[in-house]
């Protein structure tokens, strides 16, 4: 009989930062040892994990993405990977009763697309220079299109500096 989709255990705290010193947010995961912890996460943090969905895609009251949790759980024998998403969304809805739902929503979309008059950028003679972060010299600094591509891919939030 395969395992069911919960954590056998789990352990969800506030996380407290104190703003001294440096904390990381991120996800570990080792099924082998049957593992789940999460530091530092949002309630919204752990949907996008469980569904594998982008930041535009979770709605929901303010509070999801303010506070952070530590959660410390363990996997049930035999569980795998693939499992992991649904005994995240299986621990949200016991611990925060939370209840979701799927809908489609037109969202403004943006094209990056040749004008007309063909292409107008041409290739720097040579590369442009800018103040290093630790501010003594420059250092080269050439901007690329695929860069541009990430940041068009996953824009800043509205209202975020």
């Amino acid at each position: 009989m395969p395992p069911a989709d919960v954590f056998e255990v789990a352990s969800i705290k506030p996380a407290i930062i104190t703003g001294k010193g440096v904390f990381h947010t991120g996800f570990t995961v080792d099924v082998t040892h049957g593992v789940f912890r999460c530091a530092y996460c949002s309630v919204q943090t752990m949907i996008l994990y469980a569904r594998n969905l982008k930041k535009y895609q979770v709605i929901g009251p303010y509070w999801i993405a303010e506070g952070t949790y530590m959660v410390d759980a363990r996997m049930p024998a035999g569980a795998s990977s693939e499992s992991i998403g649904r005994m995240i969304e299986a621990l949200l809805t016991e611990r925060f009763e939370m209840r979701s739902h799927v809908e489609q929503r037109r969202l403004p979309v943006y094209a990056l697309a040749v004008g007309p008059g063909g292409r107008r950028f041409q290739t720097a003679l040579k590369p442009a220079t800018r103040i290093s972060s630790d501010g003594r010299g420059t250092r080269p600094s050439r901007f690329e299109f695929n860069r541009l591509g990430r940041v068009l891919r996953n824009p800043p939030e509205v209202g975020a500096c």
